[in-house]
Order: C-alpha cells, then sequence, then structure tokens
C-alpha cells in the first residue's frame, strides 16, 4: 500500500478532520451537561467541566471570520479553562488576538498517519497486557488510569465517568501483572483508525508502555477495517511515534485559556 496521491490528499485530510472533530464532539455529547455548537468553519464543544482538553474551539480553514468565532467561544466559555485548535494557514491571524485574550501558546499539535504496511512491530514489555473497557468498573478503571497519566493524580472521589459510554469509541487499558500501567482510545469513522489520549502513569514511563497501547490501538483498528491510523503527537511522544512508523500529515496549533 503506498501513500495518498496528490489527487487523493483532499480527501483524506477531510476524513482524518472527520475522525478528529467526530471524537471529540461524540465524547462531549456523552457528558451529561456536555454541549456541541457547530458553525460555519468552526466547533465549540463544552463538557460541563473544568478541563482545557474537554472544553474545545476547533476553528477550521472554512471560517469565515476566526477572530469573531474566537471572541463568541471565549464569551461562550465563561470562566471554564479552554483550549483552540486551529490550522496552521489561520495562526498567524490569531497571534493578536491570543496576546489579547493572554492565551498561552501556540503550542504546535502536529498530526501523524500510518499505513498498515508501514507500522514497525515491537514486542510488549514481558507482563503487559490489554484489556477493552466495558462495564462501568472497568471504565471507571481506565478513567483513572488516564487522569493519573495526564494529570498526575486519580480520579476524584464520587465521579461518575465511568457511566460515560462514547458512542464509536472502544477503551483500551494497559496493564503490567494485572496493574493499570497505560491507557489510550481508538474511534473508527469509515477507514481512519484515530487513536486518541494515550497516556502512561508518572512511575511507568520509559519502560514501553505508551508505545504497546498506542499499537495495541493501531492493530484493533486496522482489524476492524481501518486504512489508515490517525493521532496527534506531543513533544513528548512524537520521536516514538515515528519509530513505529508514523508520518507527518498537517499541523494544526494549540492556544490555552486557563482558569
Amino acid at each position: 500500500m503506498s501513500s495518498p496521491t496528490e489527487a487523493e490528499a483532499p480527501a483524506r485530510y477531510r476524513e482524518l478532520i472527520e475522525n478528529l472533530h467526530g471524537f471529540y464532539t461524540a465524547r462531549a455529547r456523552a457528558l451529561p451537561q456536555g454541549e456541541v455548537i457547530e458553525e460555519p468553519g468552526a466547533i465549540r464543544i463544552r463538557s460541563g467541566v473544568p478541563n482545557p482538553e474537554l472544553n474545545i474551539l476547533f476553528v477550521t480553514t472554512e471560517t469565515p471570520d476566526p477572530v469573531a468565532a474566537v471572541r463568541r467561544a471565549a464569551g461562550a466559555f465563561g470562566t471554564d479553562p479552554w483550549r483552540l485548535e486551529v490550522p496552521g494557514p489561520l495562526v498567524a491571524r490569531l497571534v493578536p488576538l491570543a496576546r489579547e485574550r493572554n492565551l498561552e501558546g501556540p503550542e504546535s499539535r502536529p498530526a501523524l498517519t500510518l499505513l498498515p504496511d508501514r507500522l514497525a512491530r515491537s514486542d510488549p514489555p514481558p507482563g503487559f497486557a490489554v484489556e477493552t473497557a466495558r462495564t462501568v468498573e472497568e471504565r471507571r478503571r481506565f478513567y483513572d488510569t488516564v487522569m493519573r497519566g495526564f494529570a498526575g493524580h486519580p480520579l476524584p472521589e464520587g465521579s461518575r465517568i465511568g457511566e460515560i459510554e462514547v458512542r464509536g469509541a472502544t477503551l483500551l487499558l494497559g496493564l503490567h501483572d494485572g496493574d493499570p500501567v497505560a491507557a489510550a482510545t481508538l474511534f473508527g469513522a469509515g477507514r481512519v483508525a484515530g487513536v486518541y489520549g494515550v497516556a502512561t502513569v508518572p512511575a511507568a514511563r520509559r519502560a514501553g508502555y505508551g508505545r504497546a497501547i498506542t499499537e495495541a490501538a493501531i492493530v484493533e483498528g486496522f482489524r476492524r477495517g481501518g486504512d489508515i491510523a490517525f493521532l496527534q503527537a506531543t513533544p513528548m511522544a512524537y520521536a516514538i511515534y515515528v519509530a513505529m512508523g508514523f508520518v507527518p500529515a498537517f499541523d494544526h496549533s494549540v492556544w490555552y485559556a486557563r482558569s
């Protein structure tokens, strides 16, 4: 299998963007207080949770006025922390407004893709196994691992996040000798196998668990009929994904509005 041709590239880009937006909107709609507002060239996602990874404004190159879209979002989010994600061509137009609003950034959020025949397989660490979180208790365990990986602390007591079922998403939990060490979400839409929220708990980092859970998600996505894997890389994980066979697809930039 070869890379998409130049003629195929715009259609494939739209597929990737639809997967990206599809995951975040599906998750928001699964939350009790979640809300998704779509307008020409922009999608505003509110979760009801004070977390900038759950409150997002996606602006696309189709927006008639990116500055106006950001101003509307800033008013709608109020004091809740949120993040702004935009494609590379719009970054320069938004820099003055980002400074005016004291937004943190921009940070590069490169998107990477992987074709099935480019996957560089590796053996998982000894004692590593992957489970799919299906029950409420399993989902709570999954989200607790995600929180430990991203925020460094467990889920708050009384959290009901285990009751959430995100349509189209498969929650994969990585275990080492039965203990949760990593997590990733597989989101399938059409031919794209999207991998989101890859997290490793701090005490288990640099042992290969992040790569192992990512590979498990990719393999499962291909098994289900996906013909391209897709994810967005953080600086910490970029080199790992490239070693797995991922190549750059496009670049987005992210700003943060923190409370």
